[in-house]
C-alpha cells in the first residue's frame, strides 16, 4: 500500500496532491449562492451527561465554513446545548414510544442534511443504542457518515460493523482502544495494519488516531504527524469530527455537481487535512 506522509514541513507528494485536491472541494464563494449551499451538517449526539460534545462538533462545522449545522440529541440534553449558542440548530429526539418514533424523526431531516455525524456525547443507554440500528440500516446510501465515541463503541458490539461495511462514503475515527474494539469484532488481531482493517470494512474511511494519525480506505494510506499539544483535554475529537464532517460533505458535494473548483476531487483526500488542522488547533 501507498503511504504518503504529513508533517510540519510538508514535503511533495501530499503538498502537490493531496492538500491541493482538497483545496479544490472548498466551496467557492459568490453571491448566487443560497443559504446551506456551502454545507448542511447534522450532529446525532449528546445526552444528560454529556452536552458539550455535540455542541463542540456542531460549532466546529461552522467555524470550518459549514453554513448550518444542526444538533440531534437526547431530549434531556436539548435545553443545555441550546444555551451555549444561537448558532446550532437543535433537535430534541422523541421518545422510543413516540410517533414518529427517533429514527423516522431523523430520516425526515437526513434528505436536507449534506453529512451526518454520529458519536459526540450520545452515550450508551439503551434507548440510544436502538436507534443506531434502525437508523444505520434504513439511511440513505448517499447520505455521508461521519461516526465517532459512542457510535464506535455501538459498532463493536457483535456484528453491528457490518452496518457500515462497503459504505465508501463513511469515516470511522477510532483511537486506539475503539480500534481495538473494532477489530477483535471483525475477528482481526489488535494490530492489524490500518489497509487491511479497511479493507475488511469494504473500503470504509478510517482516520486512526494516535501519536502518528494513519489514514486510509484500504488503497492508499495517510499518516499524520504534525506536532500538537501535549494535553489531552476533552473536546478535541469532538473538534475533529465537526471539522471533518464539513469537509466530507464538501467533497460529497463536489463529486455530484460539475464546478470549476469542485470536480474531480476524491472525498478519500479530506481526513489528512482535518487530523492537520486540528493538531495544528490544538496548539
Amino acid at each position: 500500500h501507498e503511504v504518503l506522509r504529513v508533517r510540519r514541513q510538508s514535503t511533495p507528494p501530499m503538498t502537490s496532491t493531496g492538500l491541493e485536491a482538497v483545496k479544490r472541494v472548498i466551496p467557492p464563494l459568490s453571491h448566487s449562492l443560497h443559504k446551506g449551499q456551502c454545507g448542511k451538517v447534522a450532529v446525532l449526539g449528546g445526552s444528560l451527561e454529556y452536552t458539550g460534545a455535540p455542541y463542540f462538533a456542531a460549532s466546529s462545522a461552522l467555524r470550518c465554513g459549514a453554513d448550518l449545522s444542526h444538533v440531534f440529541c437526547h431530549r434531556d440534553a436539548a435545553t443545555a446545548i441550546k444555551s451555549y449558542s444561537p448558532d446550532v440548530i437543535v433537535h430534541p429526539l422523541p421518545a422510543g414510544d413516540a410517533t414518529p418514533p427517533p429514527s423516522e424523526y431523523l430520516l425526515g431531516w437526513m434528505e436536507s442534511m449534506h453529512v451526518l455525524a454520529i458519536g459526540p456525547g450520545l452515550g450508551r443507554s439503551d434507548e440510544m443504542q436502538r436507534l443506531l440500528p434502525d437508523l444505520l440500516r434504513t439511511l440513505p446510501a448517499h447520505v455521508p457518515l461521519v461516526l465517532d465515541a459512542d457510535a464506535l463503541f455501538f459498532l463493536a458490539q457483535g456484528q453491528n460493523f457490518e452496518l457500515v461495511r462497503g459504505r465508501r462514503n463513511c469515516v470511522l475515527t477510532p483511537n486506539k482502544v475503539e480500534y481495538t474494539r473494532i477489530a477483535r469484532s471483525m475477528g482481526l488481531p489488535d494490530d492489524t495494519p490500518l489497509a487491511d482493517f479497511t479493507t475488511k470494512l469494504g473500503g470504509v474511511t478510517v482516520l486512526k488516531k494516535g501519536r502518528v494519525d494513519e489514514i486510509s480506505n484500504g488503497d492508499i494510506v495517510y499518516e499524520c504527524a504534525e506536532e500538537n499539544s501535549a494535553r489531552r483535554c476533552g473536546g478535541q475529537g469532538d473538534i475533529t469530527v465537526g471539522t471533518l464532517a464539513t469537509f466530507v460533505a464538501w467533497a460529497d458535494r463536489s463529486a455530484k455537481y460539475v464546478a470549476p473548483r469542485w470536480h474531480n476531487s476524491p472525498p478519500r483526500l479530506q481526513p489528512p487535512t482535518t487530523s492537520f488542522k486540528t493538531l495544528t488547533t490544538a496548539h
